[in-house]
């Protein structure tokens, strides 16, 4: 190597390790075989083709791709594959044309396939309340520290585009009022943010969705609403036409609202944003972006996912196997777009930049322990698990057995 070639971090070789001796092989050429996998996912693949494209033997390849990334290249594609043959699904395609699609010769070898990864059949994941198990593509990054050091590791691509990919295959616009178990997060969250929001607030709802809490809000103060879908922000703007409530919808990440001045509004909402970055740096970044949009003394709300709540519905409802909610409860979860955190993590963040904690709550304990029997409840019998509801939000020991939690602060 030349010593204009360690100028350039791609020039770089991993050094891997095997009872032949020492292979050496580039990471470009582990991304280029990535690379080469999702474009052809739907087609044959083989070993022999992905060794011959950069000139190693296949034995090397393998070894290489399984130290770099983690995952054989067997189980990556397979991933993959059912990855997303879960959103064509959710996009209603057929069982048997996902199956044939992604190289499943019967529908039944599919569904078992199918089952083993995503804890659900691929009927079950037509449902727009079923969760899938998403993961991401892979890309190698290089990183160069010190003066001899240099790391080779393999991420999920954490972007807008699987993230509205998602968004695109779901129902987002029914999920919190489809029922009345899944009601109780909004009905919730709702009497909190009536609570704590100051008459004719000027309000930011950065992460709006198809606009529950923007609209709803919108009856009494001025708000101004954004979101990462394109979907969600065409739904929000159908819904504008007849009866104009916000005072402007825009296409927004959470990380950079460099289009809105600071402090700007009297309350922001981050509803969202928090499910879905994975490392602490993005997630910071966008509760900085919020405090710097909310004036003095204003109001900061953030939405969060619990990882006690994930773990114990997954359980309960035997939504996974089990070694999938393990890992998901140790790693936040790398497995789909989704990131779980604690009440005490997500309050530390905000104390470190001097924010004043008014509410760390829970706001659905009780929605996935008997669903069916909740939404089998009268008037009066729903109204009167409200009421606990809101006592369960009140004992702080029990705030991470929620699904969902919502901090709720001041600047």
């Amino acid at each position: 190597m030349t010593k204009n070639d360690r100028t350039n971090p791609l020039s770089y070789a991993i050094l891997i390790e095997n009872r032949k001796g020492t292979v050496l092989m580039e990471p470009i050429k582990i991304q280029k075989v990535i690379d080469y996998i999702e474009a052809h996912l739907t087609e044959e693949l083989s070993y022999k083709q992905f060794a011959a494209m950069v000139a190693v033997s296949e034995a090397d390849l393998q070894r290489s791709f399984k130290m770099i990334t983690g995952v054989t290249i067997s189980d990556y594609i397979r991933y993959r594959r059912l990855s997303c043959a879960a959103v064509d699904l959710k996009n209603n395609h057929k069982v048997l044309d996902a199956a044939f699609n992604y190289g499943y010769q019967t529908a039944e070898s599919f569904t078992k396939a199918f089952k083993q990864y995503h804890g659900c059949t691929p009927m079950e994941a037509k449902d727009v309340n079923q969760a899938i198990r998403y993961f991401n593509p892979l890309v190698v990054k290089l990183a160069k520290r010190g003066g001899n050091v240099t790391e080779c590791r393999a991420e999920r691509i954490e972007t807008a585009d699987t993230i509205t990919a998602f968004y695109n295959a779901s129902d987002e616009s029914s999920r919190l009022k489809k029922n009345r178990h899944s009601q109780i997060e909004f009905l919730i969250s709702m009497r909190y943010l009536q609570e704590v929001i100051p008459e004719n607030s000027r309000i930011l709802d950065c992460c709006a969705g198809t606009g529950i809490y923007a609209f709803a809000l919108a009856k009494q103060h001025r708000v101004v609403a954004g979101d990462l879908s394109e979907k969600h922000i065409a739904q929000m703007k159908e819904l504008q036409k007849d009866a104009p409530q916000l005072e402007e919808i825009h296409w927004l990440d959470a990380r950079h609202m460099d289009i809105f001045e600071d402090e700007s509004f009297d309350v922001v909402l981050c509803m969202g944003a928090l499910y879905h970055l994975f490392s602490y740096e993005d997630r910071m970044n966008a509760i900085r972006e919020c405090v710097r949009l909310c004036k003095k003394g204003g109001i900061l709300v953030f939405a969060y996912l619990n990882k006690w709540g994930n773990f114990y519905n997954g359980m309960i409802n035997n939504l996974k196997p089990m070694d999938l909610l393990y890992r998901e409860f140790d790693s936040g979860n790398h497995e789909d777009i989704f990131f779980r955190t604690t009440a005490e993590e997500i309050n530390a963040m905000c104390q470190a930049l001097n924010l004043i904690c008014l509410r760390n709550i829970g706001v659905d304990h009780l929605a996935f322990l008997s669903s069916e029997r909740i939404d089998a409840m009268s008037d009066e019998e729903y109204a009167h698990l409200l009421d606990y509801q809101l006592k369960a939000t009140q004992e702080p020991n029990i705030a991470g057995a929620s699904l969902h939690g919502l901090w709720i602060g001041r600047k």
